[in-house]
């Protein structure tokens, strides 16, 4: 693996497709006819991709030594040291500096949510995410706050609705993935992360079928 492609690997371009639900403001906004607010939804997609890779960076350094014991995770380039610690911090201040320069030009609003999106994560990577239930939620509004951001962004109102369904979907979706990786690491789950040893599948399968049903239902809920 180059360098070149160690650091693409490493900034998970194929993850990026998360940061599609920036656009959710300009598009339940009715704003798509409008040049000025499609110009303006473009660079905060760009923005929030920079931003995540800058996190997936951190993340792959602050779990490098977990990652080396994971079947999956060992192939990463920071684990496998294809990438090096000190370049790969390097990358993500360098890319961090521009992604918040460029949340700047759309306005102190959305520069603030950008950089509250960077040190969640950021400490999420570090401490949060070994403590169960705080590790899910995190990672849920990490997506509110993209489709905040994204209606911040074109100047619309931010439908509590769609804040609402966006916490829902991405708990169910960050509690399924805590379930495979449960299943996945068998015995040795807790080694890899100290939050799974908290899991149990069972009570997984009941948060995951909660919040699956209150997803679907958010405006019945709402009245």
């Amino acid at each position: 693996m180059s360098p070149a492609q160690a650091v693409l690997e490493s900034l998970r371009p194929r993850q990026w497709t998360k940061n599609v639900l920036v656009l959710a403001g300009i598009v339940f906004g009715r704003r798509l006819l409008d040049p000025h607010a499609v110009a303006r939804a473009g660079l905060a997609l760009a923005v929030f991709c920079i931003l995540s890779g800058v996190v997936y960076l951190i993340n792959d350094v602050a779990d490098r030594d977990q990652d080396r014991e994971h079947p999956l995770k060992m192939h990463r380039p920071v684990a496998s040291g294809a990438l090096s610690v000190t370049a790969a911090i390097g990358i993500a201040g360098v890319l961090g500096a521009a992604g918040l320069a460029g949340a700047a030009l759309l306005g102190w609003q959305f520069l603030t949510l950008a950089a509250t999106y960077v040190v969640m994560f950021v400490l999420y990577s570090t401490y949060l995410k070994h403590f169960a239930i705080v590790d899910v939620l995190v990672i849920a509004l990490g997506f509110v706050l993209r489709a905040a951001a994204g209606a911040v962004a074109v100047q619309v109102e931010i439908s509590h609705w769609l804040l609402v369904c966006t916490l829902l979907l991405a708990l169910f979706m960050a509690l399924g993935k805590r379930r495979h990786e449960l299943v996945l690491l068998a015995d040795v789950a807790s080694l890899h992360r100290r939050s799974l040893g908290e899991y149990e599948p069972g009570l997984l399968d009941q948060m995951i079928a909660i919040t699956a049903v209150k997803a679907g239902s958010p405006r019945a809920n709402h009245r």
